[in-house]
């Protein structure tokens, strides 16, 4: 139900395109009377899942931070057209339809779409293992003090492959809409 609606507030969003933050996001979905039976501890979390698969996915960018950890997002152009459950275009449909000029950058754009594929699949993986840890941690608590290093390190390589991946999605979203010369 949740996701539900937050697909509905962000077809909404691509109409008058704005920044927003998790925070924001959930705040307007629990004026909906059929999530009012949610905590928004639990409304929250979901929406950043949502919004945290939409910036892996590449249709939405993380575009400045609030205080210290704030992050506030805006949906990438060209992508608002597209429903946020449909996957991207293939390489090789991005490659066919990304230059026609004759000024083409398809070493680039290929490897930037590699590069993004391969970064995602690390992310996940990375995430997955964050998160048996932490069901390990959970169950067997007195194992918590050897675990609990084990966790950060793929808490902080999930973060380092989301910065690598934001820094492909900018430089080919710029690439794209004609930043490059």
């Amino acid at each position: 139900m949740i996701k539900q609606h937050f697909q509905q507030w962000l077809k909404a969003l691509k109409d008058k395109p704005t920044h927003f933050t998790k925070v924001s996001c959930r705040n307007e979905l629990m004026k909906h009377p059929e999530l009012a039976g949610y905590k928004p501890i639990i409304v929250l979390q979901r929406v950043g899942d949502l919004i945290d698969r939409l910036v892996i996915d590449g249709h939405v960018v993380q575009s400045d931070t609030i205080g210290k950890r704030r992050r506030v997002y805006q949906l990438i152009d060209g992508t608002s057209e597209r429903s946020p459950d449909i996957p991207l275009p293939s390489n090789r449909q991005d490659l066919a339809t990304s230059k026609t000029d004759g000024t083409s950058h398809l070493p680039l754009d290929a490897a930037l779409q590699e590069q993004r594929r391969a970064l995602k699949k690390s992310m996940r993986a990375a995430s997955a293992e964050a998160e048996h840890l932490y069901q390990l941690a959970k169950d067997y608590p007195e194992a918590k003090p050897d675990i609990a290093p084990l966790q950060e390190d793929a808490i902080q390589r999930a973060c380092e492959l989301q910065g690598q991946l934001a820094a492909v999605l900018a430089l080919s979203a710029k690439r794209h809409a004609g930043g490059a010369s």
